[in-house]
C-alpha cells in the first residue's frame, strides 16, 4: 500500500490476490462477517464477474439486503445473462422488500416464451415474494400500533424521549401521523416544540381535518392547510429583520445568541404568533432590555406591552423546565 500525494492510500494490484485468498477461506467455513471486508478490498481492486457473486452472497448471508442489492446491481447484466443468478437477485430484492421490482422480473421469467428452466424456483420465488410482503404489513402494522400507543403516554415522558418518538412518526404513512398528531396536539403535557413540529407536518401532508390543540392550557382548533410553515411567517421575519438591523452589527455574538432564542420562542409560540408578538419592535426590545442592551426602560406601558412581557416570561419559564 502506497500514499499519493493527496494523502490517500491506495492498494497494490498484487493484492488483490492476498485479500482474495482471505475472503475465500473465510467465505468457505461460512464465516461471513469476517469474509466481506477482504472481498470488498479485493472488489475494489478488480471488478470481476464472480468476486462481484460472491461478495453479494456474503452480504445476502448476513442479512445485509440493501447492500447486497446495490452490489449486484453493478454487474446487474451478468446476473440477467444466467437464470440461476436472475433469481438469487430476485431473491435479495425480496428480502430488500422490492416487492414490485421483484414481482416484475417474477413475472416476465414466468412467462417467457418457452418457460425458464427452473420454473419450481421462480414460483418459490413468487410465494415467498407474497410470504414477506404480508410479514412486512403485520410488522408495520404492529409498530404503528405501539406508536399510537405510545403517543397516548408521550406526556409523562422527557422531552428526548418525545423527539424519539417524533423520528418514528416521520417514517410512517399520512393516517398514523395524523392519528398521533391528534393525540399529542391535544395532550397539554407534550412539549411545545415538539407540538410546532407536529403541525408543520401536518401541513407538509396536507391535513385539512379540524383538530384539536391544547395551546398553554387553552383548547384551540387548527385546519393545517390554512396555516403557513413558520419559515413564511411574516412576524418572524420583521422580527428577525429588527434584530439584525439592531443587534448584528454591533454585537454578533450577541445577535446570535438573541437569534437562537427568538427560534426557540416563536416555535413554542406557533401557529399563534401574531397573538403574542403583537409589537414586533416591542417583542425585541425586551430581549435588549433582558441583555442590558437597552437601558431605557418604557415609558406608560401599553396593556399590549405588558402582555409580551408576561409573555416572554412565561416561555422562558417553560424552556428553563426543559433545558
Amino acid at each position: 500500500m502506497v500514499v499519493n500525494k493527496m494523502g490517500e492510500k491506495i492498494d497494490f494490484p498484487k493484492n488483490y490476490d492476498l485479500y482474495l485468498k482471505k475472503a475465500m477461506s473465510y467465505f468457505k467455513i461460512g464465516n461471513m462477517e469476517e469474509a466481506i471486508p477482504y472481498f470488498a478490498k479485493a472488489y475494489q481492486l478488480k471488478k470481476e464477474d464472480k468476486i462481484n457473486t460472491f461478495y453479494t452472497t456474503a452480504l445476502y448471508q448476513i442479512g445485509s439486503y440493501q447492500e447486497a442489492k446495490e452490489i449486484a446491481e453493478e454487474k446487474l447484466t451478468f446476473y440477467q445473462t444466467e437464470e440461476k443468478l436472475y433469481a438469487f437477485y430476485t431473491s435479495i430484492l425480496i428480502k430488500a422488500h422490492y416487492f414490485e421490482e421483484a414481482t416484475n422480473i417474477i413475472t416476465k421469467e414466468q412467462h417467457k416464451i418457452g418457460k425458464p428452466k427452473n420454473l419450481e424456483v421462480w414460483e418459490t420465488l413468487a410465494k415467498n415474494c407474497l410470504e414477506e410482503g404480508e410479514n412486512k404489513r403485520l410488522q408495520e402494522e404492529k409498530k404503528h400500533k405501539l406508536i399510537l400507543k405510545q403517543s397516548f403516554s408521550i406526556g409523562d415522558k422527557a422531552y428526548s424521549e418525545q423527539a424519539a418518538l417524533m423520528q418514528e412518526l416521520k417514517l410512517v404513512p399520512k393516517d398514523i401521523y395524523i392519528q398521533a398528531a391528534k393525540i399529542m396536539l391535544s395532550n397539554p403535557f407534550v412539549n411545545g416544540l415538539i407540538k410546532a413540529t407536529l403541525i408543520e407536518g401536518l401541513i407538509a401532508k396536507e391535513c385539512s381535518e379540524i383538530i384539536k390543540i391544547t395551546w398553554f392550557d387553552e383548547e384551540r382548533q387548527i385546519i393545517p392547510t390554512h396555516l403557513k410553515p413558520l419559515e413564511e411567517n411574516q412576524t418572524v421575519e420583521t422580527v428577525k429583520k429588527i434584530i439584525e438591523e439592531q443587534v448584528a452589527i454591533h454585537n454578533p455574538s450577541l445577535f446570535q445568541l438573541i437569534n437562537e432564542e427568538v427560534n426557540l420562542h416563536v416555535i413554542l409560540l406557533y401557529p399563534f404568533i401574531e397573538e403574542v408578538i403583537t409589537i414586533p419592535s416591542i417583542w425585541v426590545k425586551l430581549y435588549q432590555q433582558k441583555y442590558d442592551m437597552e437601558k431605557t426602560i418604557i415609558i406608560e406601558e401599553s396593556v399590549e406591552q405588558k402582555k409580551m412581557v408576561e409573555w416572554m416570561n412565561r416561555l422562558n419559564q417553560q424552556l428553563s423546565e426543559l433545558f
